[in-house]
C-alpha cells in the first residue's frame, strides 16, 4: 500500500491505495454463498473499495445492501474484521470493471499471522511462532487438505441418508444422490489429490515460500472452490433439517477461501519483495 490519501468519495475517511492491486481474492455474498473474485483498490479505517473486473473467471453483480464475506482478515486498531456491507456500486469503464464500496463491521478470527493492516498500510506477516515463512506456508497447505477432507466426509455421509433429512422418497433421494452427491464426492476426491500434489511440489523445491511464485494460482483456485454450487444447495436443501448440514459444509468452504486468500497475500508479499530486490540491484 502506498501512503497517498485518496479523494474521500463516498467514504468520509482517508483512503490508501494498494500497490498489489492485480491479485484477485475470493469473496462470497451472503446468505446465498455466491462466490466471486475481487481486487482491493484501497482501504480506509472502516471500509474498502473493491473492483469486480470483467477479466476474472468468477464474477458476481453486487448491489447496495449486499453482505459480503471477504474471507480476508482486515486489521483495524488490533481488531480483526472480514465481513462488510456494500454501500455503493457503479460501473468503472476505465478499468473495465464494476467498482464497489463496502463498510467493514463484523469481527472475525485470525487463523494465521497474516493480515491486511490499516495501521501498517499493507500486508503484515508475524513469524514469531514459526521458524520461517515457508513453515507457515506448509501449514496452510496442510490445513487446506485437511479442510477439503472434511468436506469429503460430510458428502460421503450425507448421500446415503439423504431421504432421512428431506421430504424425498427413497427413489427420488437415490436419484438426487447419484446426480449430486456421488459426482461431487468424485470431484472432491480429485481436488484433495490435486491439493496434496501441489503441497508436495512446493515442499520438493526446498524452500516453499521462496518458490511460491511457481504456484499456478488458477489451478489452486479450482481445487479449493466448492464441488456443489451455492444455487444447487439452496434449491435442493432449503427445507427440513438439511440446511444445518449444508451450513457445516459451508463453514469448511469458508475456511478454504480464507486459506486461499492467505496464500494470495503471501504470494503478493513475495512478489513485492522480489520487485524491491530487483529495483535495489539496478540502483
Amino acid at each position: 500500500m502506498n501512503s497517498e490519501t485518496l479523494p474521500l468519495g463516498d467514504r468520509r475517511e482517508s483512503r490508501y491505495s494498494i500497490d498489489s492491486a492485480v491479485m484477485p481474492y475470493l469473496g462470497s455474498r451472503l446468505p446465498d454463498y455466491s462466490v466471486f473474485q475481487y481486487i482491493i483498490e484501497d482501504i480506509s479505517l472502516h471500509g474498502l473499495k473493491i473492483q469486480l473486473p470483467n477479466w476474472v473467471l468468477k464474477r458476481e453483480n453486487l448491489s447496495i445492501g449486499d453482505v459480503i464475506d471477504f474471507h480476508l482478515p482486515f486489521l483495524f486498531s488490533g481488531q480483526v474484521y472480514d465481513t462488510g456491507t456494500v454501500v455503493w456500486s457503479r460501473p468503472d469503464p476505465k478499468n473495465n470493471s464494476i467498482s464497489c464500496g463496502a463498510s467493514i463491521k463484523e469481527r472475525a478470527t485470525l487463523y494465521y499471522p497474516v493480515s491486511i493492516s490499516f495501521e501498517s498500510r499493507g500486508i503484515t506477516i508475524d513469524l514469531s511462532h514459526f521458524d520461517t515463512s515457508s513453515n507457515l506456508l506448509t501449514k496452510i497447505f496442510k490445513d487446506t487438505v485437511f479442510l477439503k477432507r472434511g468436506v469429503s466426509i460430510y458428502l460421503r455421509h450425507l448421500g446415503p441418508v439423504l431421504h432421512r433429512f428431506t421430504d424425498l422418497d427413497h427413489q427420488d433421494a437415490y436419484a438426487l444422490r447419484l446426480f449430486l452427491f456421488d459426482d461431487a464426492a468424485r470431484r472432491v476426491k480429485g481436488n484433495i489429490a490435486e491439493l496434496t500434489k501441489m503441497t508436495e511440489e512446493l515442499r520438493e523445491t526446498g524452500n516453499p515460500m521462496e518458490n511460491l511464485y511457481l504456484l499456478d494460482l488458477e489451478r489452486l483456485r479450482q481445487a479449493i472452490e466448492p464441488e456443489i454450487s451455492a444455487e444447487l444447495w439452496v434449491a435442493a436443501f432449503s427445507q427440513g433439517t438439511m440446511p444445518q448440514y449444508v451450513n457445516a459444509i459451508k463453514q469448511l468452504e469458508k475456511r478454504l477461501f480464507y486459506n486461499y486468500n492467505t496464500i494470495i497475500m503471501l504470494y503478493t508479499s513475495l512478489l513485492s519483495d522480489l520487485a524491491s530486490e530487483d529495483k535495489a540491484s539496478k540502483e
